[in-house]
């Protein structure tokens, strides 16, 4: 059938999940697992670089930390936990 995508707003009652909301669910929680192990990295890296006094590797590892950081949370409160 026809695949239809609401960006804003809820779809109309009655419509049933399909195959492509499936997988959809699916897809995002496998980015929320992405950018949470490279937030993880990051503030590995993060730690790593304030241990060897580079402050460059700081500034880039704690803002990489933030931004992935922001982006798995926010995704996964977005997508919410796929039910199965």
């Amino acid at each position: 059938g026809r695949v239809e995508k609401y960006f804003f707003g809820t779809p109309p009652t009655g419509q049933t999940v399909d195959k492509s909301t499936f997988i959809e669910g699916v897809f995002s929680m496998g980015i929320v697992i992405i950018f949470g192990l490279v937030a993880l990295l990051a503030g590995f890296g993060t730690i790593s670089a304030l241990k060897n006094k580079n402050f460059l590797g700081v500034l880039f590892g704690l803002g990489s930390f933030l931004v992935f950081g922001w982006f798995a949370v926010m995704t996964f409160i977005n997508s919410g936990y796929p039910a199965m």
